[in-house]
């Protein structure tokens, strides 16, 4: 009983750490909005998000939306390439881009 015990222990703290990793790494869009192919409210529309979506997301770059201060966080897409929405659709816990190749 008490090895059950310790197993059952073991894999509830594995399931923790494993969803917190995940959770830190995902972005939730709220609202649904554009998805773009650079950081900039003028670029092109790669899709439009739709409400309550989940990405994989590792950082963000600091922008402006008609002279409000913004974060665009640089989503993961296929094949390596990354689109970018605005927080103004999104919320995430992900750090700022240390070097940003668009």
């Amino acid at each position: 009983m008490t090895m059950n015990l310790h197993l059952l222990q073991a894999l509830l703290l594995i399931l923790t750490i494993s969803y917190t990793y995940q959770a830190a790494d995902t972005i939730t869009c709220p609202l649904p909005g554009p998805m773009r192919t650079y950081p900039s409210s003028t670029s092109g529309i790669i899709k439009y998000v739709d409400y309550d979506t989940s990405f994989s997301c590792n950082c963000y770059i600091r922008g402006k939306v008609a002279g409000i201060n913004v974060k665009w966080f640089r989503v993961n897409l296929d094949k390596g390439a990354y689109g970018y929405i605005s927080n103004i659709y999104c919320w995430g816990d992900v750090e700022l881009c240390r070097y940003a190749l668009v």
